[in-house]
């Protein structure tokens, strides 16, 4: 199963205000060391304990309940890796493998704030700029959709990265990622040729 499938399996599981009470129960007994018995949390519900069995081998499912001998116990490992894998799965997570130093100013995969250092500052946009794709001219809006995966204000963020020469803007609208292209790749985007193929000429048979 893929991180995001187990996170959606998690997330479906947690659902319901009746799952979310049951765990959430469950964790406060079981810290306080009280009982955490089928039956007495079917009479804490005021549930059959047949019903409450339905939520709980649900949550049993996705990990974060288990049963034993009529004892139920939560553990929150699975909810915590789920949101660990997510994480990992996120570009900009990669990005900041090879800048580990800079990670210090994003939380879950998010940038928090722009440090005040003018240096450290360019460090970032220069990591966030390999989110915009290679070798194609985009709109502001595009840019703004992309940079606000990661940013709240990603027009300081847009700015930034053009003050910083990483992206080229024409005129108010156009931007391209500064060198993204291939060494030795022509810019000018290509054209389909407009002349027509000479016709091809077939000598006559003669007799």
């Amino acid at each position: 199963m893929s991180e995001i499938s187990r996170a959606a399996a998690i997330l479906k599981a947690l659902s319901t205000p009746a799952r979310l009470e049951l765990l959430a129960t469950v964790l406060t007994r079981q810290e306080r060391g009280a009982n955490t018995s089928v039956q007495s949390l079917a009479a804490e519900f005021d549930v059959p304990p047949k019903s409450l069995l339905k939520d709980i081998v649900r949550l049993q499912e996705c990990g974060l309940l288990a049963l034993h001998s009529h004892t139920v116990a939560a553990d929150m490992t699975p909810l915590s890796t789920a949101a660990d894998g997510l994480l990992a799965g996120l570009p900009v997570t990669r990005l900041l493998a090879e800048e580990p130093d800079l990670l210090r100013f994003f939380a879950n995969g998010r940038l928090t704030t722009l440090p005040l250092d003018r240096g450290t500052r360019e460090r970032v946009a220069g990591v966030l700029v390999r989110l915009i794709p290679a070798g194609r001219v985009l709109s502001e809006a595009e840019v703004n959709q992309m940079l606000n995966e990661v940013y709240d204000d990603h027009a300081t963020l847009r700015r930034l990265m053009v003050d910083s020469g990483l992206l080229t803007r024409a005129g108010s609208a156009d931007y391209r990622r500064v060198g993204a292209e291939p060494a030795g790749a022509d810019s000018t985007p290509e054209r389909a040729s407009t002349r027509t193929p000479a016709a091809t000429v077939h000598p006559k048979n003669t007799p």
